[in-house]
């Protein structure tokens, strides 16, 4: 089934999302901006993206699996690995505070239970989208999932000489690309939430049932 190209390279999709919205997204599962902004549970202050960036997407349409198009904010946004792009921006925001470790929370999503079926509509890109602008190339077919760097994608933590030039952008918006789902991604459809406290983790264990990993290695860059 073409679901299993992707699964030979991850199982796991990954969401960024912090203490602050974990319980609602328990409850109704993950919401593309749009969808949040319809159903009023959009908090701007809780928003740290760049607006130019979010501009960029909210104005970029692509064709998705099912044929039709969809604005990227139409689109819950995942990545295929938990160090990306909106990580790094978590961890440079909320590290000064220090508060990065109590918030950060990453939900893991079964990319079986996803596509099995065609139960989700989706597409993907091979950078980030909107941190890239030029050779952003989107897919809609996973037969295509080979298209992506994935020796980068896959690649641990290394550390760069220089933060700020065009070899480090290169490398974190190749390993930032992103599988982006229609509408909303339900409860039952993650697998397990990594975070980085293991008071954070006693909270969580609170609020579900559902497998918690202390996962420390969530320090970027």
């Amino acid at each position: 089934m073409s679901h299993q190209n992707l699964i030979k390279h991850t199982p796991y999709l990954y969401y960024f999302c912090t203490t602050e919205n974990i319980k609602s997204i328990l409850d109704f599962g993950i919401l593309s901006r749009n969808q949040a902004i319809k159903r009023g549970v959009y908090k701007k202050e809780n928003d740290w993206s760049n607006p130019q960036i979010q501009r960029y997407r909210k104005n970029t349409t692509i064709s998705l699996s099912n044929g039709k198009e969809a604005s990227v904010h139409d689109l819950v946004c995942t990545f295929f690995t938990p160090y990306n792009t909106t990580v790094y921006k978590a961890q440079e925001i909320l590290s000064s505070t220090g508060e990065y470790s109590k918030k950060c929370i990453i939900i893991a999503l079964d990319v079986e239970k996803l596509l099995t079926n065609n139960n989700k509509v989706f597409a993907f890109s091979n950078r980030n989208v909107g941190a890239s602008i030029e050779n952003v190339n989107y897919y809609n077919n996973l037969s295509d999932i080979d298209e992506l760097d994935w020796g980068i994608i896959n690649q641990n933590y290394k550390k760069f000489d220089n933060y700020y030039d065009s070899t480090f952008k290169e490398w974190r918006d190749k390993k930032s690309a992103e599988f982006l789902i229609e509408n909303i991604v339900e409860p039952k459809y993650f697998a397990q939430l990594l975070c980085i406290s293991e008071n954070t983790m006693t909270s969580l264990k609170k609020e579900t049932q559902m497998p918690i990993e202390v996962f420390k290695n969530l320090a970027l860059y």
